[in-house]
C-alpha cells in the first residue's frame, strides 16, 4: 500500500495464519516494502533479510463505541508498557486497516511462543 510507504511505514505480506480467537486472527507477516530506518535497517552486502512480525487483526464492526474505545486504550497501553521490557512482546505498530473497520497490532514474532 503506497500510502503506508508515503508515511514511512512498512507494507506487510501474510506468510501464514498463526491462530484465531474470539476477537480476531493472528498472522505471521513479513515486511515486503519498507523505508530505510527503524523498520528495515540496511542489510550487509545488499542482502535483504525480511523482518517477520505478528499481525493481529481485530474487527471493529458490530461492537459498541465503548468497546472500540476500550480496545484502542488497551492497544496503546500495551504499546507503552512493552517498550524496553524483556518479558513482554514488543509492539511495533498500532493502526487501523480496511477503511477503519479493523484494528491492527504489529508486534515482534517469538518463534515457539504462545
Amino acid at each position: 500500500d503506497e500510502s503506508r510507504l508515503a508515511h514511512g511505514l512498512p507494507v506487510y505480506r501474510k506468510v501464514k495464519l498463526l491462530g484465531r480467537g474470539a476477537f480476531g486472527k493472528a498472522y505471521l507477516v513479513e515486511a515486503t516494502k519498507a523505508p530505510r530506518g527503524p523498520f528495515m535497517p540496511p542489510s550487509p552486502a545488499g542482502a535483504q533479510k525480511k523482518q517477520r512480525r505478528v499481525l493481529k487483526k481485530l474487527p471493529l464492526k458490530g461492537i459498541s463505541e465503548e468497546q472500540k474505545e476500550a480496545t484502542f486504550r488497551e492497544a496503546q497501553l500495551m504499546r507503552k508498557i512493552s517498550r524496553g521490557c524483556p518479558f513482554i512482546t514488543q509492539f511495533s505498530e498500532v493502526f487501523l486497516g480496511a477503511q477503519g473497520s479493523v484494528l491492527c497490532l504489529v508486534m515482534e514474532f517469538c518463534s515457539g511462543g504462545d
